[in-house]
Order: structure tokens, then sequence, then C-alpha cells
């Protein structure tokens, strides 16, 4: 599987480098994106923790989360169901690489569409206000997730 498939709901594409030099000149148009795919061969991008949230380093099977974003991705309990969701999926018998991303794909719409109903849905973008999300009583890491989620749905949160 390819990790686009993940993200299906989104045009990732354009999002989606598989093979970048370790240059200033061509990492530096990455610095100030929402959110990037960075592939390299260069073992060095690695000290380059300014450039990316999560490193996967696949021939060590390694995955190190950066400095700066460790607090962002503590894992709640609605992560813990959504890895044991797809664990499960794996598992099944007959299940086809396809019938796993269309599940994931199906799963991936719901949480978004429970976080729009946190939200407004108008005739403008999606709002999500802030005080809407606190109301609910979510812990303080299930809420810093669903706001990273609507920010990278391109809600617009208002404080």
């Amino acid at each position: 599987m390819s990790l686009p498939a993940f993200v299906a709901h989104r045009n990732i594409w354009n999002a989606l480098y598989p093979f970048t030099e370790n240059t200033e000149a061509e990492l530096s148009a990455f610095k100030d994106s929402k959110y990037h795919i960075l592939g390299s061969t260069d073992e060095n991008i690695y000290s380059r923790t300014d450039l990316y949230d999560v490193y996967v380093n696949v021939p060590a099977a390694e995955v190190t989360v950066a400095p700066h974003a460790k607090e962002s991705m503590t894992m709640t309990k609605t992560h813990k169901d959504i890895a044991l969701f797809m664990v499960q999926l794996t598992e099944k018998k007959g299940f086809t690489e396809r019938d796993i991303m269309q599940e994931i794909t199906r799963k991936t719409k719901e949480l978004i569409e429970n976080l729009r109903i946190l939200g407004k849905v108008g005739n403008g973008p999606l709002t999500l206000q802030l005080n809407q999300l606190r109301e609910k009583d979510f812990s303080n890491t299930l809420e810093a997730f669903l706001l990273s989620l609507a920010q990278a749905e391109n809600f617009v949160v208002i404080d």
C-alpha cells in the first residue's frame, strides 16, 4: 500500500515529493508548507528536524517523532482504536489491500464527519470554534488531536 492511499479523501499529490535532495535550495520550499511527504536517500535529512514532525527510516524500520512534535503526537484512545481497527482489517480473511484501503477511507471520512458535526457548516468554509471543542470536555490530548485534524482538513479555527 502506498502512503497517499491512506489519505484518499485529499489531493495529496501536490504535497508528495518521492525523491528530494538535501540541498538548501530544494528543502527551503517545504519549510513553510502546511504538510508534505518527502522521500530521500540522504540520511542527513534526519538531523533536519525543522523539516518534519515524523521521520520514517524504511530500511531500519524506525519511526522518529521530532522533539517539537512529541506533545502533539501523544496517542489517545481514539488513536489506539484506529490502530486496532487497522490491525483487525489486516487479519480479515479474504480482504485485499483494496478492501483495507476502502475501509480506512470510510473510517477517515467518519472521523472527519464527526469533526464537522462539532464545527459549523454554512455557506462559507468549515469552522470550528475552540469553545465548542472545549465544551465537550475531551482530554487535553484528544482536544489537541481534533484541533490538529481540523487544521489539516482546512477548517477555519476560531479562538
